[in-house]
């Protein structure tokens, strides 16, 4: 079996979920397994904490030599340009990453990555996608132990990307920075939000108030919360700069890492608000919620958050809902302290569940294994349980 490990984010060093199955299963087919934290530049400019990456190009120059291939992927499989709903129906670089499936159509592909539905995208007989977990954390998450009460709600949108530029501005013409803390980079902002109309259908008349209030932003009449300078690990950054804002909150508006794409993928940002404590409202993909509940266990207090959004597919309709269904719990009309103190156990046994999910080590080979399995079952490659048979040959001790 060969192993190589393509790049990776060291901070988030990849477990031994693929090596710890075949130490329990047999497989009678060659089998090579290749890690890689994917970006579809080889090098993320702007981005040196994550070093060197790999893109769609290097994966097509291996020499593939065994039956199963394995790729084992951190980060979402996306196209160097912003995925277009309206226009564009599947990721260009996962059209490539099946050209390669093509040219070695006597191999089978088994790609494992914390992305969800690219099966759906999968157009060639030797290729199966499956969601993984894979982790292996050594820092810990910091509980939210107190909370003040003084802001409604909080939103970290340090990098400017269209649907967080679209939700920022969409905040602002609300006037919503009297409730809560908007916290976005104006540099970055400036610089990058004025093609987000470009990926949305607003109506004229929210188009109209979008843009006055991008060029309020711009002559800086607006301003921005501070945005603390970014800590070298992401938990590091959580634990020291965040958890200090998160104690200010009840609720969070969570811009996540993909939003126009149907495929949803879970980050830093999703984890945070576990430990953070905070009522959830996602700006994130369609049906994003429903995996974060049914999947993880995750309570995202259906019973206060309308999280009714998370069924609408179009990407304008799910920004601007997922807000207006929620405006009372953005504005003050409604009391988030007592709420919270209601719910408190309700916080604290989601944080249980995610100490699981990211710490618990039987939890995560579980999960993983069955995905392993589903693969394997997909292309009829039969796996024997070594552990079971060295346990039916071992002699029994004379007692």
């Amino acid at each position: 079996m060969k192993v190589e490990v393509l790049s990776l984010y060291k901070e988030y060093p990849f477990g031994y979920s693929v090596k710890n199955f075949f130490k329990s299963y047999h497989v009678s087919e060659s089998i090579e397994i290749y890690y890689l934290h994917y970006d579809p530049d080889e090098y993320k400019s702007g981005y040196p904490k994550f070093g060197k990456t790999t893109n769609v190009n290097k994966l097509s120059k291996i020499d593939y030599e065994s039956k199963i291939i394995f790729w084992v992927t951190a980060d979402a499989i996306i196209d160097k340009e912003f995925f277009d709903y309206y226009t564009q129906k599947i990721f260009n670089d996962f059209i490539e990453l099946q050209n390669i499936c093509k040219l070695h159509a006597d191999k089978v592909f088994i790609l494992l990555t914390p992305q969800y539905n690219l099966q759906n995208w999968v157009s060639v007989k030797n290729l199966f996608v499956s969601n993984f977990m894979n982790t292996q954390l050594t820092k810990k998450y910091t509980r939210c132990t107190k909370k003040f009460f003084d802001r409604t709600f909080i939103t970290f949108n340090r990098n400017s990307v269209p649907h967080r530029s679209a939700l920022i501005c969409y905040l602002l013409s609300k006037n919503m920075n009297k409730y809560g803390s908007i916290n976005f980079n104006r540099n970055f902002f400036l610089k990058d939000s004025f093609n987000f109309s470009k990926y949305f259908r607003f109506s004229e008349k929210i188009q109209r108030e979008l843009k006055t209030t991008l060029s309020q932003i711009f002559l800086d009449h607006i301003k921005n919360d501070n945005v603390l300078p970014f800590t070298k690990n992401c938990i590091d950054n959580y634990n020291q700069k965040l958890l200090p804002i998160y104690e200010h909150s009840a609720l969070e508006i969570i811009s996540g890492s993909l939003f126009l794409e149907p495929t949803p993928i879970f980050s830093e940002k999703e984890i945070q608000s576990v430990y953070g404590k905070v009522f959830p409202i996602f700006i994130n993909t369609y049906k994003s919620v429903s995996i974060w509940k049914e999947i993880y266990g995750i309570d995202v207090f259906e019973d206060v958050v309308d999280h009714s959004y998370d069924s609408i597919e179009d990407p304008t309709e799910r920004l601007l809902s997922a807000i207006d269904l929620n405006i009372h719990l953005l504005n003050g009309t409604t009391n988030l302290e007592t709420l919270w103190l209601k719910n408190k156990e309700r916080f604290e046994e989601n944080c249980n569940k995610m100490d699981d999910i990211l710490y618990g080590v039987d939890f995560q080979q579980k999960y993983d294994e069955e995905k392993i399995k589903n693969a394997l079952d997909y292309f009829g490659i039969k796996y024997t349980d070594v552990t079971v048979e060295k346990l039916s040959t071992t002699p029994a001790r004379n007692l």
